[in-house]
């Protein structure tokens, strides 16, 4: 859906030089420093009484004003007008912030980032060794309840019109709250410099920083096949995202096999993870296949299939709960079933150590194809397979892999005979697929037909 937003918000305008109040001497060179910023729509016009890095009014000696007007691409417009004095008798160093570079668009809690900010002396008079520092603020003022680095910069004594320039790298605490700040350099913040004014020392960064975290997000994952063998494998395709506010790192996705679409403690992990590069916070999301393998140990049922973005939890997150995305089918994982669907009946009598032909159909009623099998024959008391029984000599039938839902009938009929040490009696006859349990199959206990008529032995 398409979404329209409008900014109706005016863009912010910074005067740093002249500073309001401020005092210069008659004549004195000083030159003009501001911005205009505007997150939203953009600065379209940002003009002074001069302009910025030109020397302001300081010809006659009274109460002087100059003003900032700008507007934004979307037609917003402010204005700000500073009030300064000039005097006959100013003389003394003057030290300010003339550049700020290097503030990134968004950094984590904890994060790194270095700036570099270049201080100059504007007055007429030698400043002597000072100390800048730096803040983090919610608006381009400073004020109490900025937010102080750690890291310094030591400014050596500098002469008028001579600048120093410096790089330093800052720490954004843990504790910092999520927000929109701007960057602050303050020259002489240790106040150990007598100046011709007192209120211009900071310069704040033009563009603002984000403070927050990221968001990884499974956005989307392929079907599974509708069945599988434990140990089975199948290709997964994933598309992860970052939806947070900050760069994540390298992180891992990982697939599971799940009774619910949320994953819990009966989720099944996979064998098979996808290895995710950095995401920028909005940038294109990651997609990539895998090869996953169903776990040996996975109980027969139906699963939805995940897949979990930071399984192993490397990023710290905004949100640590909806890693997961779930496929919109699920999968059967099952096995094999091989059974006797056919039993031709033995003869009516059959005496110790004769041959008869027996013929039979295995078939595989199983959702998945199965391995070759063996089928082996007995003669019982009852119609059940027990320990009494007794395996017919020779009788045994090779049988290939079966599909899923094929049968495959004995192509002639297999000559057993009976034992001659069988004692006399009634008995019926008994086909058992896979009676050398070479098939791991979904039900172990269908594997015998019993015939319908019985034989004697006399």
């Amino acid at each position: 859906m398409l979404q329209i937003r409008v900014d109706g918000t005016a863009p912010v305008v910074t005067v740093t030089v002249p500073a309001q109040g401020g005092s210069y001497g008659q004549g004195q060179v000083v030159n003009a420093a501001y911005t205009c910023a505007d997150p939203a729509s953009g600065v379209a016009t940002c003009a002074g009484t001069v302009a910025n890095s030109a020397p302001i009014d300081t010809s006659t000696s009274g109460l002087k004003t100059f003003v900032v007007s700008t507007s934004d691409v979307a037609g917003n417009v402010a204005e700000i007008s500073v009030a300064y004095t000039v005097t006959t008798s100013a003389t003394g160093p003057d030290l300010l912030v003339t550049a700020l570079t290097g503030v990134p668009s968004s950094v984590v809690p904890g994060g790194r980032f270095s700036v570099t900010d270049t201080v100059l002396n504007q007055g007429n008079a030698i400043a002597g060794a000072s100390t800048t520092r730096y803040y983090i603020s919610e608006n381009t003022q400073k004020s109490a309840g900025d937010t102080l680095f750690t890291v310094t910069r030591a400014v050596v004594s500098r002469g008028p019109g001579q600048i120093s320039t410096g790089t330093r790298a800052l720490t954004v605490p843990m504790t910092m709250t999520p927000g929109t700040y701007y960057v602050l350099a303050c020259a002489d913040d240790l106040e150990k410099v007598t100046e011709i004014n007192e209120a211009n020392n900071c310069r704040a960064s033009s563009a603002v920083v984000v403070v927050g975290r990221p968001d990884l997000v499974a956005t989307a994952v392929s079907n599974p096949p509708p069945v599988v063998t434990p140990g089975g494998t199948f290709s997964v395709t994933d598309t992860v995202a970052n939806q947070g506010t900050a760069m994540s790192g390298a992180s891992t996705t990982r697939y599971y096999v799940s009774p619910t679409p949320s994953k819990t403690s009966a989720s099944k992990l996979l064998t098979g993870t996808r290895a995710v590069a950095s995401l920028a916070p909005g940038a294109p999301p990651s997609q990539g296949t895998k090869t996953v393998t169903v776990p040996t140990t996975t109980l027969l049922g139906t699963y939805y299939l995940l897949a979990c973005a930071d399984d192993l939890a490397r990023v710290i997150e905004l949100n640590e709960s909806g890693n997961c995305a779930a496929s919109a089918t699920q999968v059967t994982v099952t096995r094999p079933d091989l059974t006797v669907t056919v039993l031709s009946n033995p003869p009516t009598t059959a005496a110790k150590g004769s041959k008869f032909g027996i013929t039979e159909t295995v078939s595989n009623e199983g959702l998945v194809g199965a391995g070759p099998s063996t089928t082996r024959y007995y003669m019982s008391l009852n119609t059940a397979r027990d320990a009494a029984d007794r395996l017919l000599m020779g009788g045994s039938r090779a049988v290939p892999a079966i599909g899923a839902g094929s049968a495959h009938p004995a192509p002639a009929p297999v000559m057993v005979t009976v034992p001659t040490t069988v004692a006399s009696g009634t008995y019926y006859v008994l086909a058992c697929a896979d009676d050398l349990r070479r098939v791991t199959e979904a039900n172990e206990t269908n594997n015998c037909r019993v015939s319908t008529t019985t034989v004697v032995v006399p």
